[in-house]
């Protein structure tokens, strides 16, 4: 109940109170919903989810959206269960020993260890990618999601229109919006403004294990799950392997058996090759984000805040200013005016009284 006050409290302020409201996740839930685009993002998103045909489908995947969803694989989980999890993915070479384990395989929730742990930052809050990589802004998740499941609809439409193909709308949507949930939980805010850092889990960002087990756990179809894990790679050549593990470490985590969401007779569903072409926004995104940080670090100054503080920075400036406009549109007026168009771009939020 604790979060869903927080957010009702977050909505009801005027606009320039958000840049203040707070740090962590709190102050990120601010910031993301203040950002029109941020919020339009998620409304498609549970839009997308709610128009899923198969109606178990549809709730599982609005209430993964929701910010007061349990998280089905941490329900009841206790510290002994976790250290054998770990254990049991050390031993089949999945983690390495080195590594924040415990953290970084199960991060900091509310309620742990209780019958409905749930998210610590609602999915609207949270970046798109680690800092300094692409959509690394309260929000950018949505966005991040927003963009690949458009990019998922057209590919299925494209490939039927050439050439009959019929593809699972359905199963694209749910793939698409599971796939990085768990960004919720290994991107927390630091207070002053940075990220929580991922591990890898069988050579992969950990959010990608982590939303495989989540799906796992909540007992949704096999196919599903199977989309679901190609988003990193296709199940092709040597890349099979690595998605064979994926799941299989998923498994581990999710306490369920690994068979049951391996695919029979090593036949992978359609839908996993263009989940996988769906979820290449980073390509463009990240150049274009390292364009952002670059240019609104150097101009900065003519707004009043100094990068070096980095906790200023990122809260009162750096990070609305993304999840107000995006990386991309940020890099697009440096390409066409160097820092002073970013300055262009910037001087009306600051009229808004944004920062």
């Amino acid at each position: 109940m604790k979060i869903l006050f927080v957010i009702a409290l977050i909505l009801s302020l005027p606009a320039c109170a958000f840049a203040k409201t707070g740090v962590g996740n709190e102050g990120a839930t601010a910031i993301a919903a203040a950002s029109a685009s941020v919020q339009r993002a998620y409304a498609d998103l549970k839009s997308a989810a709610g128009g899923i045909g198969d109606r178990r489908l549809a709730e599982a995947t609005r209430n993964g959206l929701a910010p007061e969803t349990c998280i089905a694989h941490r329900v009841d989980l206790t510290d002994k269960d976790k250290q054998a999890i770990v254990t049991a993915l050390i031993a089949q070479g999945f983690l390495k020993r080195e590594e924040n384990l415990t953290d970084g395989v199960f991060p900091p929730v509310v309620a742990d260890e209780s019958p409905c742990p749930h998210l610590p930052q609602p999915i609207f809050a949270a970046p798109g990618g680690n800092e300094g990589s692409h959509h690394d802004w309260p929000g950018g998740l949505v966005q991040h999601e927003a963009f690949n499941l458009r990019n998922a609809h057209d590919l299925a439409e494209a490939y039927h229109d050439q050439s009959g193909l019929t593809l699972d709308r359905d199963t694209l949507t749910a793939a698409v919006i599971w796939h990085d949930w768990a960004k919720s939980l290994v991107f927390q805010w630091r207070n002053d403004g940075t990220e929580m850092q991922e591990i890898s889990i069988a050579g992969t960002g950990a959010h990608h294990i982590l939303g495989l087990a989540e799906t796992m756990r909540r007992g949704l179809p096999p196919s599903l799950v199977q989309v679901q894990a190609c988003a990193h790679a296709a199940p092709e050549d040597a890349d099979r392997v690595k998605v064979d593990n994926w799941l299989r470490a998923a498994a581990i985590i999710a306490r369920v058996d690994a068979g049951t969401y391996l695919p029979a007779k090593g036949v992978w569903p359609e839908e996993c090759h263009i989940h996988t072409l769906s979820d290449q926004n980073w390509m463009v995104a990240e150049p274009a984000a390292v364009i952002a940080n670059e240019s609104l670090a150097a101009v900065a100054g003519a707004f009043g805040f100094d990068p070096t503080d980095v906790k200023t920075y990122n809260w009162r400036f750096r990070m609305i200013a993304l999840s107000t406009l995006g990386a991309d549109r940020i890099a697009e007026a440096w390409r066409q005016a160097g820092d002073r168009g970013v300055v262009a771009l910037l001087e009306p939020l600051k009229a808004r009284g944004l920062f």
